[in-house]
């Protein structure tokens, strides 16, 4: 009631955009801030297999089996994950609409893996390549 005496519908729209433009930005933060999700990869040989970041662990996950891959923290100032079966370390850069792999050393295999629910978005030759467009 106290809404509609003090506010026209001019006034209401303009707040209602603001708040919707703040959730926005508060989204767009908190998943550019973590990798924690689910990613949908093209190159794994599965076809209904993706990646799942969470609680600071990495599995691939099929169908038939969830595996233990590899770990992940923020070390100096950058997302890292170190392998449960080798030496190798990557950097993972996470965004809204998924997140950027890449090796440190040799920059071999780096690619861009879209959030599953932003996969459709993106071309084969852009998720192995430089990302999306």
């Amino acid at each position: 009631m106290i809404f509609q005496k003090c506010c026209t519908w001019k006034q209401r729209g303009i707040i209602l955009l603001i708040l919707c433009f703040l959730v926005g930005l508060s989204l767009v933060w908190y998943y550019s801030s973590t990798p924690e999700g689910i990613y949908y990869d093209r190159n794994i040989a599965a076809e209904y297999a993706y990646w799942v970041f969470k609680d600071g662990q990495v599995y691939l996950k099929t169908p038939e089996t969830t595996n233990f891959i590899s770990t992940y923290a923020m070390s100096g100032g950058k997302w890292v994950t170190s392998s449960a079966s080798s030496n190798e370390h990557t950097v993972v850069k996470p965004s809204l609409f998924g997140i950027r792999i890449e090796n440190p050393t040799t920059h071999t295999n780096d690619r861009f893996v879209p959030r599953c629910g932003f996969s459709w978005m993106f071309k084969q030759k852009d998720l192995r390549n430089n990302g999306p467009e």
